[in-house]
């Protein structure tokens, strides 16, 4: 069968009616690969079997969250669908899935039997994202590590199918790190004070002419020089930030720098030092050189 030698080690469900990508994360949170309807299906889930499956096990008590940007028809599972896309191998954004956590914590606590299904393309990286940010949320689980853990242990059967890239496991600690430093988490986005940057160089041994860094989907553009990758004029920023280019790869938020990087600051500047393995991509260490702005 095609679809369970594409799953690799992966867990299925597996019965007399059905054999499906999709594991147990709790007995209320499931991880699975994509539903497909097209030809895909034959190497991923069949979307009918997943819906009878849905529908056989957990009748009108369940939420089907589609963390890819590729929607399937509204009338699929009764219209219980939530759509949340964001790329594959990238991490979302912090405070919109802040409030989208919120949003299934909630539901899963409104009657026992309410149960979520998440899937991305695999079921792996986007929906462990999302699922270990859950755990942590719930009080399943008491750190990041123990999060991820469960979420590829539980997701297959030698672990491998977890959450691995590095702009992800970071996502999942900043998560972390927001929900016990902030008291009035679900509303940090419009209570937390921002602080402001200029950004000034950045320094890697990246070949690459241009490298862009992309602010909250703005993109600067970063030339070449000298020094570094100087940007082109721009205005003061804070929030989520993608590092991009040939040879570099990395995201993460203004505000949590300190706690998921090392860094070196004084009252008017902070240096990150982002390691080569904390890297979604790259070869060498790169450090990013911001200004304050008061």
């Amino acid at each position: 069968m095609f679809s369970r030698f594409y799953s690799k080690s992966r867990t299925r469900l597996v019965d007399n009616e059905f054999d499906l990508d999709l594991s147990y994360i709790t007995q209320k949170i499931i991880a699975m690969g994509y539903p497909e309807a097209g030809i895909n299906k034959l190497i991923r889930n069949n979307i009918d079997d997943v819906e009878r499956y849905l529908d056989k096990a957990h009748g009108t008590s369940y939420l089907v969250v589609n963390l890819t940007p590729t929607e399937y028809d509204q009338s699929r599972f009764h219209g219980r669908v939530m759509n949340f896309a964001f790329e594959d191998h990238t991490a979302p954004n912090l405070f919109e899935s802040v409030q989208l956590i919120k949003y299934l914590s909630d539901f899963l606590n409104q009657q026992e039997q309410n149960t979520i299904a998440v899937h991305c393309k695999a079921g792996k990286g986007r929906t462990g994202t999302i699922i270990s940010c859950l755990l942590i949320q719930m009080g399943i689980c008491a750190s990041p590590v123990d999060a991820m853990k469960l979420f590829a242990f539980s997701r297959s059967s030698d672990g491998r199918a977890g959450v691995e890239n590095p702009s992800q496991r970071r996502f999942v600690n900043t998560f972390y790190v927001m929900n016990q430093k902030i008291r009035d988490f679900y509303n940090a986005h419009s209570n937390l004070t921002l602080q402001k940057y200029n950004l000034d160089l950045v320094q890697t041994e990246s070949t690459f002419k241009q490298l862009t860094f992309c602010v909250n989907k703005r993109v600067l553009v970063l030339n070449k020089t000298m020094r570094g990758y100087e940007p082109i004029e721009h205005e003061p920023f804070s929030g989520d930030v993608i590092l991009n280019g040939k040879g570099v790869m990395c995201q993460f938020h203004t505000q949590f720098v300190r706690d998921v990087f090392q860094v070196e600051e004084d009252e008017n500047w902070i240096q990150i030092v982002i390691q080569k393995e904390e890297l979604d991509s790259g070869q060498a260490d790169v450090i990013i050189r911001l200004r304050k702005v008061q």
